[in-house]
């Protein structure tokens, strides 16, 4: 079973009122070779829940965090002229996600829910709105101040003995890999 430290909320990127649904990403993401779709589950606008990827298989959704992480996103993200972020989650997203979240978290209560922008500087507008502060009842017990999340690094045994900032052993261990091995596109490709 995996260890799983972080719920990660995307948005689709689609225009407000796309009728994307989970198939759709699904049939996507294997254009890119990809097993299937990367996220865990996706939310159309009308509030269904579709399951994804199992849990117990690690996403393709936000990369160096894949393997403790589960994915979620809902459809949408992108304002009606599909090139202005904004949260556009219907009623029924919105009170879909919070459902979901909700699960999710009596089954992973150490986890950190957080928006892919927590993670990831170059995806600044993903999923479109605060995840950390929407959702700040359902973080763990130990983090009740929780201004940012503390982002966990990736697993290894090796990582603490010569960093010792966790964002910073991200960074350096994926630079390490990508210079160094040339097998890196198979350990950090996230499919």
């Amino acid at each position: 079973m995996r260890k799983i430290t972080l719920i990660i909320v995307h948005c689709s990127a689609n225009k407000a009122g796309s009728k994307l649904r989970m198939a759709d990403i699904d049939r996507y993401h294997r254009t890119l070779g990809w097993t299937g779709c990367g996220y865990h589950y996706v939310i159309p606008i009308d509030g269904t829940i579709e399951p994804a990827r199992p849990e117990d298989i690690p996403g393709a959704h936000c990369r160096s965090h894949n393997s403790h992480s589960i994915g979620i996103c809902y459809i949408g993200g992108l304002a009606a002229d599909g090139r202005t972020p904004e949260d556009t989650r219907t009623k029924a997203q919105k009170s879909a996600l919070r459902h979901l979240l909700e699960s999710l978290h009596r089954s992973y209560p150490k986890a950190l829910i957080v928006g892919h922008s927590d993670l990831d500087p170059k995806k600044p507008h993903c999923p479109g709105f605060d995840v950390v502060s929407e959702y700040r009842d359902l973080q763990p017990p130990s983090n009740p101040s929780l201004k940012s999340p503390r982002i966990p690094p990736p697993p290894n045994p090796w990582a603490s003995s010569f960093i010792s900032h966790p964002l910073s052993f991200s960074f350096k261990f994926l630079i390490f890999n990508l210079h160094t091995c040339p097998l890196s596109r198979l350990t950090y490709g996230d499919k």
